[in-house]
């Protein structure tokens, strides 16, 4: 009988993350990346000074005691590695926030980045997206106008540039990045951090590459410069540092080469066509959510994988019987989709005209009533071009003016106003907006009171033109455009219902 010998040292069973690279470990990795970070965060500081600071601090801070809590909490002792990739998180996340970040969102961004980013999945190497981009879009769901500021007044360089406005070369930007995110404040730092990831081999040259190819076949189709989409925002940490990370992207070549290509058309896109002002966050989550799957896809390139999962797994072949009920089920699933369909169009048809005048209630309550609190009774006087105009009177019947309803064209869509107007002064009562998807801590704020205090009392024979009798709100030209756009029509229409009477 054979002795039992023990196992090598050099052989160890644990969970991911595996380090397969002569000389290295854990330890060192995590202390290259997070050299490789502080190129963009000296830039940043030299650039917003105690303001970066204070940001830095508040992330590192939240990512580094949620670290500590959730170890204590699962019962683990708290491992270099551990705190040092707690360390990157917080570092990263205060990178994607802009310098007027109140500290105490971006103390809340790095716990949720840890707690719900990481720990949540398992710990260290079990997270399915990265981190530091959940704390992000965790901000930016919550505080959206806090994360989309820009800095002195000045809005973020890709909210200028979708409004149309004029953008400053490359080589400035590449010097000194517009308004944004603190990673931002330098590219050419951020780029040298790649540099020092590639050359150390702490990423791989496909992703980036994936990246700017895909960035730039999108952007020149759409009439965009690319390289002025590689300057801005958190293109260059989405280069430097998260289409690199070794937990939540790919491991083969064509599958790192997929997920950058991915990460470059999706920022793209939902920079200029989402609601938000940045995509790359979102283009990174989406591509780790594809992970898995491009991972997969990556095996089955290889025909020698392919055949071995093929030899180890041979495939079955249906039979007549496997095949009937097959056959039955999607039948079955066929019948059971059409009847609830057909019921579904049945229903909503009979009621489509209860539905069209309970909405219509609502929104004379909702936006009528806000402009006219005093108004007991709305009544249709005349249509105008298919748009009904409403005479608002009080309880003893003295009329109050005219109201309507009116739609304008936005830059993320039409908006929907309520108009006020008093007939007889030749004056507007107030204007109220009803719905809107314009970018949001941008184009959205076309709601805020101080914007819209400015049309009450105004003449009706003012030419309302943004940047003459109406302020625009800041960064957002074309939103405030369409408001003053809506109101000029809802005016001519009351006046041809009133010429008309």
């Amino acid at each position: 009988m054979a002795r039992a010998t023990p196992l090598q040292p050099s052989l160890l069973i644990q969970p991911a993350p595996h380090v397969h690279a002569r000389g290295a470990s854990l330890d060192r990795m995590l202390a290259m990346s997070l050299f490789a970070v502080s190129v963009p965060t000296v830039a940043a500081v030299v650039r917003y000074g105690a303001a970066a600071v204070g940001v830095l601090a508040a992330g590192v801070a939240g990512a580094v005691a949620a670290e500590a809590l959730c170890s204590l909490a699962r019962g683990e002792r708290l491992t270099s590695p551990s705190w040092m990739s707690s360390l990157l998180t917080g570092f990263l996340l205060s990178l994607t926030l802009p310098p007027s970040m109140p500290p105490w969102m971006a103390v809340l961004g790095g716990m949720v980045a840890v707690g719900l980013g990481k720990h949540v999945f398992g710990g260290l190497g079990q997270n399915l997206f990265n981190p530091a981009l959940v704390g992000h879009v965790f901000l930016l769901a919550s505080f959206t106008t806090a994360v989309s500021a820009g800095w002195a007044g000045r809005q973020p360089m890709l909210a200028l540039a979708r409004q149309g406005e004029v953008v400053p070369d490359h080589l400035p930007l590449l010097w000194q990045g517009g308004p944004g995110p603190l990673g931002a404040a330098a590219p050419l730092a951020a780029y040298a951090a790649a540099v020092l990831m590639l050359g150390w081999r702490l990423g791989r040259w496909m992703a980036p590459a994936g990246f700017f190819v895909g960035s730039a076949v999108l952007a020149m189709a759409l009439g965009w410069d690319p390289v002025f989409h590689w300057l801005v925002g958190l293109a260059p940490l989405t280069v430097a540092f998260f289409v690199h990370d070794p937990v939540t992207t790919p491991v083969g070549a064509g599958g790192q080469l997929l997920f950058g290509a991915g990460v470059g058309l999706l920022t793209v896109l939902l920079r200029i066509y989402g609601s938000y002002v940045e995509g790359a966050a979102f283009a990174v989550l989406v591509m780790n959510a594809l992970t898995p799957l491009i991972n997969r896809m990556s095996a089955a390139w290889s025909r020698r994988r392919l055949r071995a999962l093929q030899e180890a797994r041979p495939l079955k072949v249906s039979t007549r019987a496997q095949w009937a009920r097959d056959l039955r089920a999607v039948l079955v699933l066929v019948v059971v989709t059409a009847v609830s369909g057909a019921l579904l169009a049945t229903f909503y048809h009979a009621m489509s005209p209860l539905i069209a005048s309970r909405q219509q209630a609502r929104a004379i309550e909702v936006g009528l009533k806000g402009l006219l609190p005093e108004a007991a009774s709305f009544d249709q006087v005349a249509e105008v071009e298919g748009t009904p105009i409403y005479e608002a009177r009080d309880a003893s019947g003295r009329p109050l003016g005219l109201a309507l309803f009116v739609d304008a064209d936005g830059y993320g869509g039409p908006i929907r106003l309520a108009v006020g107007l008093d007939m007889e002064a030749q004056r507007l009562i107030g204007v109220r907006v009803l719905e809107q998807s314009e970018t949001p801590g941008l184009g959205s704020r076309i709601t805020e009171a101080t914007f819209l205090a400015q049309f009450e009392g105004k003449s009706m024979d003012d030419p309302f033109m943004p940047g003459e009798d109406i302020e625009a709100v800041s960064g957002a030209t074309i939103s405030s455009m369409g408001v003053a756009d809506g109101v000029y029509a809802a005016i001519e229409m009351a006046r041809q219902a009133w010429e008309g009477r």
